[in-house]
């Protein structure tokens, strides 16, 4: 599967595979998510869902307009995931999200994290523990070049 992006009026929908294949990351470039655009994400991401039994991560830092059809969506999505066998993550939402979220109780429903590390722990890609945080550290402070002498 190619990432092949989807665009809207405003932005787009574009999507890749993690590293072991077995889930999927999309990211909603839009600052705006109305009811159109919902129903568009929801009508893309639907047969991905079952393709990746359930295992989606939905990046939307850059949203920051949404209607209630953008949450809509997003539970309708989330229990699709869970029938499936697997849980829909939400990367890198807006602090008005996190409130909208935390104060209707959508919280139980949808699931929210910072960074697209989190969310895929949670959906269980291998790889991302502290040793291999750890060692990916290391790596990049060994093959850092080293001068010697004065640099100009």
């Amino acid at each position: 599967m190619a990432d092949m992006p989807i665009r809207f009026t405003t932005g787009g929908l574009n999507y890749r595979r993690t590293p072991s294949g077995r889930a999927l990351v999309a990211a909603v470039e839009s600052t705006a998510l109305w009811d159109a655009q919902a129903e568009r994400v929801l009508h893309e991401l639907d047969p991905l869902c079952t393709r990746f039994q359930g295992r989606l991560a939905v990046e939307v830092s850059g949203v920051v307009n949404f209607s209630c059809a953008w949450l809509n969506a997003l539970v309708e999505l989330s229990e699709r995931c869970a029938a499936a066998g697997g849980r829909l993550v939400v990367v890198g939402a807006h602090r008005e999200f996190n409130r909208v979220v935390r104060r209707t109780g959508l919280a139980r429903r949808i699931d929210v994290v910072r960074t697209e590390a989190e969310a895929l722990h949670r959906l269980g890609e291998p790889g991302f523990g502290p040793l291999t945080r750890l060692g990916g550290w290391l790596s990049v402070q060994l093959t850092r070049p080293i001068y010697i002498g004065r640099v100009a």
